[in-house]
């Protein structure tokens, strides 16, 4: 299998759309998933909208400070990443590999393709979240040599 790291091109939407629509599976099935996915959802300016895979992959490709790359095997998308830049911070909005995928480089090879693009655009800092106990996401985050600076914690009062 030979891997590769690429921005998404046009053609590829109909493969994010699945992507989106699993990663959104695995995300809600996680402690503050449902959080995590409305703060992701009012940055991109798409929280007025029922969030769908579809209306969040669209959000996602038209804020023009956003940029998704995927991950190949053989040149079939298996995984997606997307970054933001704000100003001097450049942010990772989240990275999925399909499970069969998994285990072969895929995850660091988007969390590093998009850290180089975020340093070639000047940022001082680059932030990225990792949900509590998701202990593979803090792992991948950590290897592209990222570090835990706070952990916030709430609760709902209504």
């Amino acid at each position: 299998m030979v891997e590769a790291i690429r921005w998404s091109r046009s053609h590829d939407h109909q493969v994010l759309e699945a992507l989106f629509d699993e990663a959104l599976a695995a995300l809600l099935a996680q402690r503050g998933g449902g959080w995590a996915l409305e703060e992701v959802a009012s940055s991109l300016g798409a929280s007025d909208v029922e969030i769908t895979p579809a209306s969040l992959l669209e959000a996602t490709l038209a804020a023009a400070e956003v940029k998704v790359a995927v991950a190949t095997l053989d040149e079939v998308v298996v995984g997606m990443g997307a970054s933001r830049l704000d100003g001097a911070v450049g942010e990772i909005l989240g990275c999925y590999v399909e499970p069969a995928a998994r285990g072969v480089g895929c995850g660091q090879g988007l969390l590093g393709f998009l850290v180089a693009s975020l340093r070639n655009e000047g940022v001082t800092r680059i932030d990225a979240m990792a949900l509590p106990g998701d202990r593979h996401t803090k792992q991948l985050l950590e290897s592209g040599g990222l570090k835990a600076r706070r952990i916030t914690m709430s609760v709902e009062l209504r």
